[in-house]
């Protein structure tokens, strides 16, 4: 059992899960953009992919001659390749911690003030005015929302209007405690706790594997 790949991989997911069970947790919703949600779970599944992909298809004869420097374009590389992927991704509005019942009225409401003509069909909605098509995407079981583009023909501008007042209007909202986030505590717990009996149980040879891992 690697003490340091272990920590590497699962020590950001368990941060991540810390954070997405606070936000449910929390008694009032929290709004995000579909880019910075899949940048925060980029960076939560980094330590997985260091330890998988990078080091497995890491260019040895490189990393040779550049040494733990090595680690830079290949870190680089991937923050690339996550930032062009959140950059192509359908525009995405994200409300943790609001179920279904209350997320609906309240986009209704704000969809109607920024385009008169915003006609309904079911979940979906369509804004002429604004350039928008959208639909409402709810996920019960953990009490969460998105509003997702029906194509790639988006007005972005738009999109930020409309983040901008959802997030306005979640300040006035208080919601009750999602139970289920303790979900992601216990996993967060779960990865925690393996991170640290490997790291005691290794913990004579975290300084050779810290080397080897870095090519230190």
């Amino acid at each position: 059992m690697d003490p340091v790949r272990i920590t590497i991989a699962l020590g950001p997911l368990a941060m991540y899960l810390v954070l997405i069970g606070w936000l449910n947790l929390s008694k009032r919703p929290f709004v995000t953009s579909g880019a910075r949600d899949f940048l925060a779970l980029a960076v939560a599944l980094s330590g997985l992919v260091a330890v998988g992909p990078l080091e497995l298809f890491m260019p040895e004869q490189a990393a040779a001659v550049m040494g733990g420097k090595i680690w830079i374009p290949l870190i680089l590389l991937y923050l690339l390749v996550t930032s062009l992927i959140s950059m192509v991704m359908k525009p995405r509005i994200i409300v943790y911690n609001m179920s279904a019942d209350e997320i609906r009225p309240m986009v209704g409401s704000i969809v109607s003030e920024l385009d008169h003509e915003a006609r309904w069909a079911g979940d979906s909605v369509c804004l002429p005015n604004l350039r928008m098509q959208l639909y409402l995407q709810t996920h019960p079981a953990m009490r969460n929302a998105q509003l997702v583009a029906t194509n790639g023909e988006q007005n972005l501008t738009s999109w930020k209007r409309l983040e901008s007042q959802l997030y306005q209007a979640m300040n006035n909202v208080s919601v009750t405690m999602n139970p289920r986030a303790v979900l992601f505590f216990i996993a967060a717990s779960i990865m925690i706790a393996v991170i640290g009996v490997s790291l005691l149980a290794g913990r004579e040879v975290i300084a050779e594997r810290m080397a080897d891992f870095f090519r230190l």
